[in-house]
């Protein structure tokens, strides 16, 4: 990539950030995927948000399909079971992440509120 090509992938990035609805926080979480076909796709969160997040995994997903997403909160303590928060998503964007070697992707919690949301919220606290 050369240097103006670099500055115009910052520049995007930047717009698009200035455009999101919820802050994000750099929270990795272990998640499990489930669509329609009933199989489960695991990975992790990169960053995350109340609206959505960006999650790493094995296999592209095509923009547009809906699924079950399960995340794994980080737990409270030693030897503690981790809390796993469920929601219905949308992928939003697809691109294959040569810096960690797997999919990124985009995506959209979908109705998305109550205890599973104010659990999640409890975690960014933690970030300020």
């Amino acid at each position: 990539m050369k240097k103006d090509d670099a500055s115009l992938v910052f520049v995007a990035h930047r717009i698009m950030e200035e455009q999101r609805a919820h802050r994000r926080y750099p929270l990795r979480c272990r998640i499990a995927l489930r669509g329609n076909d009933q199989q489960l796709i695991y990975g992790e969160t990169l960053d995350i948000s109340s609206g959505g997040a960006s999650v790493l995994v094995a296999h592209n997903i095509a923009k547009g399909t809906l699924f079950s997403l399960y995340l794994q909160l980080p737990a409270r303590r030693v030897g503690a079971t981790p809390d796993v928060v469920e929601a219905r998503a949308r992928v939003m964007y697809g691109a294959f992440s040569t810096g960690h070697d797997r999919w990124r992707l985009g995506i959209q919690f979908l109705d998305f509120g109550g205890k599973p949301l104010q659990m999640l919220e409890a975690e960014f606290q933690r970030y300020g």
